[in-house]
């Protein structure tokens, strides 16, 4: 009989255990990072990527669970080109444009946490959704007098798609409160895996790294 009560002892004590851990949390996220253009645009370089909204967390058990946002974020990038006129000279004139993206996103991840009930590392992956909510962008060209006559600021684009798929994956650390609360801290990559819209003749994709903080109830 004692093999038998020392095994219920463990299973009792494991039960208690992982039970702690489990259960839905809900709380805020603030992310900051860098996005780009991904594939073939090589004269494209990052910009500030920026998004704030709600995460939560349910636990089945003390190591596994599956993590979801709704986030509202900016993205974009800066790409430098050329321009040929249409009149007889046809005159090459540099520029930089800069794309903005505002999007709501909403990921949906399954987690892995390895760590005691009250700090744990946590690795995650899964699918991503963003929908379009509005883009810009904003053209200088070098040549002042024809800056004046053909450059844009703010300007909407159009050929953009409803909705971005994409993939994310990430890492980070979470810290729990005796009462209850968890506070976190995380890197992730979002990459798209379909375009965000089709410009200057190209189907584009997107992609950003960040970091992020927040606190869970």
């Amino acid at each position: 009989m004692k093999p038998i009560k020392l095994s219920l002892l463990v299973l009792v004590l494991t039960t208690a255990f992982y039970s702690r851990a489990q259960g839905l949390k809900i709380g805020t996220r603030i992310s900051l990072g860098q996005s780009d253009f991904s594939g073939n645009l090589l004269n494209s370089s990052g910009r500030l990527y920026a998004g704030i909204g709600a995460t939560a967390n349910y636990q089945f058990n003390n190591w596994f669970g599956l993590a979801s946002d709704a986030m509202l974020m900016k993205k974009g990038s800066y790409v430098v080109g050329t321009y040929q006129s249409n009149d007889v000279l046809q005159t090459q004139y540099s520029y930089s444009e800069n794309y903005k993206f505002y999007q709501a996103e909403l990921p949906v991840m399954a987690k892995l946490r390895i760590g005691s009930e009250h700090f744990a590392f946590k690795f995650f992956a899964g699918p991503c959704i963003a929908f379009n909510l509005a883009s810009v962008s904003s053209r200088t060209y070098e040549n002042s007098s024809y800056n004046n006559d053909h450059g844009y600021i703010n300007q909407s684009i159009e050929a953009m798609n409803v909705f971005e798929k994409s993939v994310v994956v990430g890492f980070g650390i979470e810290v729990k409160s005796n009462k209850n609360e968890m506070l976190f801290l995380d890197f992730r990559n979002n990459n798209g895996i379909s375009p965000i819209g089709r410009i200057n003749g190209q189907d584009l994709y997107t992609r950003y790294s960040a970091l992020s903080i927040g606190w869970m109830f």
